[in-house]
């Protein structure tokens, strides 16, 4: 008996025929000469080639998620950067520092929130599932988009209000 397996419904058309033939285990010694050899060379080949392709994604995901990350925290830096005048303003009324690094944090907080839970919605409907992995990054893109935020704000709470506003932008 000679099967070969052209799509995956043949299985059950192998294991129907397999469970009908006694077989004799390998190194025993009885009166059952029944054997099955599988070739499964295309088999592994094939999970081995996917199994490469995983790897290769995995580390072209991280690379994608490093190089989002980046781009959130230059994006939230260059938005602060944009806010110099208000920032000196608030500075020139005497607007304490840590208020100023309230306000702004929060509003970053605020707009940072309404863009992931966009993004979010969109891999849901896209996906249709959460895992760790998901939250994690959705984590790590707040945290980069808020450090890019506090660095601006740090730096422009450091200079005094006319050289915030005779900075080159």
């Amino acid at each position: 008996m000679i099967f070969t397996l052209r799509s995956a419904q043949d299985l059950d058309k192998l294991r129907d025929a397999l469970q009908t033939v006694p077989f004799e285990e390998a190194g025993s010694r009885s009166a059952v000469r029944a054997f099955a050899v599988i070739d499964d060379a295309d088999y592994v080949s094939a999970m081995q080639g996917m199994q490469r392709q995983i790897r290769y994604m995995n580390a072209l995901f991280l690379c994608l998620y490093a190089a989002v990350m980046l781009i959130g925290t230059a994006g939230a830096y260059l938005l602060q950067n944009s806010r110099k005048p208000e920032i000196a303003l608030m500075r020139a009324l005497g607007v304490g520092s840590a208020r100023i690094t309230i306000t702004f944090l929060l509003e970053h907080l605020i707009l940072s929130g309404i863009g992931t839970a966009a993004g979010a919605l969109c891999f849901l409907a896209a996906s249709g599932g959460v895992n760790a992995t998901f939250l994690s990054l959705i984590a790590a893109y707040k945290l980069c988009w808020m450090a890019g935020s506090g660095i601006r704000i740090s730096k422009a709470l450091r200079q005094k209000a006319q050289e915030f506003l005779a900075e080159p932008e």
